[in-house]
């Protein structure tokens, strides 16, 4: 009997030990409370002003953190430690001056399939210029979207741009051809161009009004030595597998997105491709298996790419300040006690329904006869409540993983000008790790890669313009390319 209760209370202890509670104080944000060793807790950091960027988390909690760096983000502790009382702090940037603004620009149109070059249209082109930029995002709406919805009519969109131009990015938007002037294929969607298939330029009205756009936004903003970039939601998403990879850009961000890596291959070379998915996502065109299936295509064939999936999460009382329409921290506060009132959310504050299309109407027809929010506010209200049910939308929970993609294809040295040889040969990045680019107009033949005792380590064939350097092991080597005009070569340092 001794042994017995020595035993059990031997359990009791070691138990104690491996779930031992600890106090969390979240300053700037919300998740405070008592948590215990091994629990997983939602952290958020308190909704920016207008001219202001979140950056991290700082203080003796968040080396616990899955990601420091994103506003949404989890805190873990181990099994088996004994943290103490922990503490974090959200910490925000104010935005640089930026050259922003929306002007009609003279582009192509197209009407019922045909191209009415002699009619060109003058279409709304949002931008948005921090001092010094060192790269050009093109970011592209999804169904039934808009260049303005993407700019300026969505408060999750626009935050991709505040942490874009904060990081030195310019961001461009405009508007599909069907956007502006109509259905044209009799589908009832409002989208971009991406059939049928093969097309470029010639056959695509959308791809040729960006190439047009890309011209001038060069002259007129002096961008001429910046990479490009393409971000894409939904449709968009399939869109920027299209343009990218035609006008050579660096790399490709998908949200919410299944991407098209026939695109890259009819093209000639897939690119990096940051995807950033939702799980609880209805659209057929939004499938994460399929999303994650083409991911894992990539990463075989030795593409760079990575994968973020959006999961459910609890509603908490400052959620709906996420706002363009100017709801407040009181409103926000009894949308949430309203929404746990009507039965909407489960005792841990989860949507209790899988399928938000089938109650949002419900939802905000409460919040506005209630008086709560007004009807602009309200549809705000669902577009946050997509993302707290992991659905088909826009969402800023992994901005700094895309600027971070982003940036891997960076180096301070291009980020002043790319490093040329005596040659119109331009090699860059250069140190490089994954990829090397090559900006030559002419038409490449081959690229020879050679180490400095003359050997051949690496041959490419054909037009190629990026070049995949992933299994090469780090050291100085001479690139060697042969195109129509002749034989240029140049040093590249591979880290």
């Amino acid at each position: 009997m001794y042994k017995s209760i020595l035993f059990f209370l031997l359990i009791l202890t070691s138990s104690s030990l491996l779930h031992s509670q600890f106090q969390l104080k979240v300053n700037n944000g919300t998740g405070s409370g008592t948590y215990s060793t091994g629990d997983t807790v939602h952290v958020w950091a308190n909704t920016p002003n207008q001219m202001e960027v979140f950056t991290s988390w700082v203080g003796s909690g968040a080396e616990y953190l899955t990601l420091r760096d994103e506003w949404h983000t989890f805190l873990i502790v181990p099994e088996g430690e004994q943290p103490g009382n922990l503490e974090i702090t959200a910490q925000y940037a104010i935005l640089p001056k930026i050259n922003y603004g929306m002007e009609k620009i003279l582009l192509f149109r197209e009407d019922s399939g045909r191209h009415e070059t002699r009619r060109r249209a003058k279409k709304p082109v949002f931008y948005f210029i921090p001092p010094h930029p060192k790269a050009v995002v093109f970011l592209f709406h999804g169904t039934n979207g808009s260049g303005y919805s993407m700019a300026m009519g969505k408060y999750e969109s626009g935050s991709i741009i505040k942490d874009l131009l904060h990081n030195g990015y310019a961001c461009v938007m405009f508007s599909a051809n069907e956007a502006d002037f109509g259905d044209q294929n009799g589908d009832d969607k409002r989208r971009w161009k991406t059939r049928p298939f093969p097309m470029d330029s010639a056959t695509n009205i959308d791809l040729k009004n960006l190439v047009l756009l890309e011209d001038q936004l060069r002259s007129k903003f002096h961008l001429d030595n910046l990479p490009f970039y393409a971000f894409g939601v939904s449709n968009g998403a399939v869109f920027s597998d299209l343009c990218a990879p035609y006008r050579g850009y660096r790399a490709v961000g998908h949200m919410v997105g299944n991407g098209s890596i026939r695109f890259h291959q009819y093209i000639g070379g897939e690119l990096p491709t940051i995807w950033l998915m939702a799980e609880n996502d209805h659209q057929a065109n939004a499938d994460s298996a399929i999303a994650r299936t083409n991911y894992q295509a990539m990463l075989d064939r030795g593409i760079d790419a990575e994968w973020y999936l959006l999961e459910k999460s609890p509603v908490y009382a400052s959620r709906f300040t996420r706002s363009l329409k100017g709801i407040t921290a009181d409103q926000s506060k009894k949308i949430a006690q309203t929404l746990k009132q009507e039965g909407y959310l489960t005792p841990d504050k989860y949507l209790n329904f899988d399928i938000l299309e089938d109650k949002k109407d419900e939802i905000s027809r409460t919040l506005i006869q209630q008086k709560i929010v007004t009807k602009t506010q309200s549809k705000e209200v669902i577009d946050q409540l997509k993302i707290v049910n992991a659905d088909h939308g826009a969402h800023g929970d992994y901005n700094k993983r895309i600027i971070a993609f982003f940036d891997r294809y960076l180096t301070l040295s291009e980020v002043d000008a790319p490093l040329k040889d005596n040659s119109p040969l331009q090699i860059y990045p250069n140190p490089a790790s994954t990829w090397i680019f090559l900006n030559q107009k002419s038409t490449i033949q081959q690229v020879n890669l050679f180490n400095l005792q003359g050997q051949l380590i690496h041959q490419w064939k054909g037009d190629r313009h990026q070049l995949n350097i992933f299994n090469i092991p780090s050291g100085t080597y001479i690139l060697d390319v042969r195109s129509e005009a002749g034989k240029q070569s140049g040093p590249v340092v591979i880290e």
